[in-house]
């Protein structure tokens, strides 16, 4: 079952990998709401914490699953693989173990009330960072393993990775 379960093919596709996903929208959300706490206290003060959380794990599940289809429909469209199918899995595999690796820190920076709680929400940070630095180093080695183009790969990383990141963190330079 557990080979059948992490095939390339099914990663998208099997109810598990939508909870993991969901999983990780969830921890990657309080770790954010958590450092809203502790570093702007004052940000989004209109919206309550519950509406936060659900927005936020809605918008990163979306994106999650939109970049994944969005792949997907490039492969589609260029009628070569290039990569894509590697890529995507990579994406969804390395975010379902982020999501693993955050629980119990997410879980101690709420539950345990201490001065960690900073160390804590640092430490997630870092995991999130390094998730999406390994994701990008590997995207970018995929992507000349299969000899891409530079147009496609530059289309890709500004797209797909960059200006999402532009966008958010924009969103919260203009709140504060």
């Amino acid at each position: 079952y557990l080979k059948l379960l992490i095939r390339k093919e099914l990663v998208l596709y099997h109810p598990y990998s939508l909870i993991t996903l969901v999983l990780f929208a969830m921890t990657t959300c309080l770790v954010f709401l958590k450092a809203r706490q502790l570093y702007k206290p004052d940000l989004w003060l209109e919206q309550t914490e519950y509406v936060l959380f659900f927005a936020g794990t809605g918008i990163i599940l979306v994106w999650v699953i939109a970049r994944a289809f969005i792949l997907k429909a490039i492969q589609f469209l260029i009628g070569s693989d290039f990569g894509q199918t590697e890529n995507r899995y990579r994406i969804i595999i390395f975010n379902q173990v982020c999501g693993y690796a955050l629980i119990p820190v997410v879980a101690m920076a709420y539950f345990i009330k201490s001065p960690m709680d900073e160390w804590l929400i640092l430490a997630c940070l870092v995991i999130l960072g390094l998730n999406y630095l390994y994701r990008i180093g590997q995207s970018l080695i995929t992507a000349f393993n299969y000899s891409v183009n530079l147009l496609y790969l530059f289309l890709y990383l500004c797209t797909l990775e960059i200006v999402p990141l532009l966008i958010i963190v924009s969103a919260v330079i203009s709140k504060i």
